[in-house]
């Protein structure tokens, strides 16, 4: 699976937390973390950068 290009995705885009194997949207940097959002609403959560990866979304 590819890394995230330079580092951090663009505000907005939808990221898999390879971590605890959740989806979120990338909201922007706090210090040294990512900070993502459930993307139906709810508590941001801080993410180790390394740990994002663009994120698959299968619609049937």
């Amino acid at each position: 699976m590819s890394k995230i290009s330079h580092g951090h995705p663009n505000v907005g885009t939808l990221v898999r937390d390879t971590a605890t194997d959740r989806l979120g949207v990338y909201m922007g940097r706090g210090g040294p973390y990512a900070m993502l959002r459930p993307r139906h609403g709810g508590k941001e959560w801080q993410a180790r950068p390394e740990d994002l990866r663009p994120a698959v979304v299968c619609r049937a």
